[in-house]
């Protein structure tokens, strides 16, 4: 049981100081996904002024 408090304690460890892969500060960022129209209210289809 001890051996396995400590793995479970350094798995911790480790996943917390984990580093990047590559060089880039930004290559774990998310960036939010864009959505395009949700349903009929979103949606507007307008008539040209003549």
């Amino acid at each position: 049981m001890n051996n396995f408090r400590k793995d479970v304690i350094e798995t911790v460890r480790r996943w917390l100081k984990r580093r990047p892969d590559s060089r880039d500060p930004y290559a774990r960022v998310r960036v939010p996904v864009r959505k395009g129209p949700g349903g009929r209210h979103d949606a507007v289809a307008l008539k040209e002024p003549d």
